[in-house]
């Protein structure tokens, strides 16, 4: 709601999205996230990161796995 924060926003490209939407659909609403500085000092942060990329790491080991499964099927 600050008109000062959204004057930055002039040189971006979708400023005319901005204009017409009454700054209710911004595309770069990634820089508006700050991150709770006090989780990441104290490692919850890192240990989140590290679960998901367990996680992901799980997932891909799983999806490998069926697919030399399905070309042990084909040949």
């Amino acid at each position: 709601k600050d008109e000062a924060f959204w004057n930055g926003c002039k040189s971006c490209p979708n400023i005319d999205i901005l204009n017409r939407t009454g700054h209710s659909h911004c595309l770069c609403t990634g820089m508006l996230y700050t991150p709770d500085e006090k989780k990441i000092e104290n490692g919850v942060g890192k240990s989140y990161r590290w679960e998901r990329f367990k996680r992901f790491m799980k997932l891909r080991k799983i999806k490998i796995e069926r697919k030399v499964r399905s070309a042990k099927k084909t040949s």
